[in-house]
């Protein structure tokens, strides 16, 4: 499957591990926001490729299976 990104860096990877706990026995992936299904330029991420942006998070869902965070972006 096909998607568009933001891609974290290092930096803003161990930003987003430091204030959770990960499940023992879950395989964490602090790698991705995505944008849209498909390439940038079907979806909202045209304007976005190849620019640095900022992501903050806004909030958490997390159920026994899966934890994901929602965010807000600025350019």
């Amino acid at each position: 499957m096909v998607y568009t990104a933001v891609v974290l860096d290092s930096e803003s990877v161990a930003k987003l591990k430091a204030p959770f706990a990960v499940p023992e026995g879950w395989a964490p992936r602090f790698h991705h926001m995505t944008i849209n299904m498909g390439p940038a330029s079907i979806g909202p991420a045209a304007e976005m490729v190849g620019r640095d942006v900022e992501l903050t998070v806004v909030s958490l869902a997390r159920n026994a299976l899966v934890m994901a965070v929602g965010v807000q972006c600025s350019t």
